[in-house]
């Protein structure tokens, strides 16, 4: 598969705990794809890392909006994803950073499995 990079990782329990992913990696990745990790225990990557498959990004966890410890893993259209600043509707005046895209963004990861 060879190298990707991390195009930013986040925490939104920093600005509202509890209400989003919590602890994110999101990965470019060379066929026009990118990939989101959330609800991360423990981040190990920074952005601009170039990473090899079988690296570790992080640890499942139980960060965020979960119910319980698990991975949250989504794909994207890397020309339709963009980290941005993205207001909380949970907690009043909190600013989140993290991924989003247009609906056609977002793909299903069972598509690429």
């Amino acid at each position: 598969m060879g190298a990707v990079e991390v195009l930013a990782t986040g925490d939104t329990d920093k600005v509202c705990p509890g209400a989003s992913y919590g602890r994110w990696v999101l990965v470019k990745h060379r066929n026009g794809l990118s990939t989101l990790y959330a609800h991360l225990e423990l981040i190990k990557v920074r952005a601009g890392q170039i990473v090899e498959t079988g690296d570790t990004l992080g640890y499942s966890g139980n960060t965020g909006y979960s119910t319980g410890p698990h991975l949250h893993f989504t794909v994207y259209v890397s020309s339709a994803v963009d980290v941005v600043d993205f207001p909380s509707k949970s907690c009043k005046g909190a600013i989140f950073r993290m991924p989003v895209a247009a609906a056609n963004g977002y793909l299903d990861p069972m598509d690429y499995l």
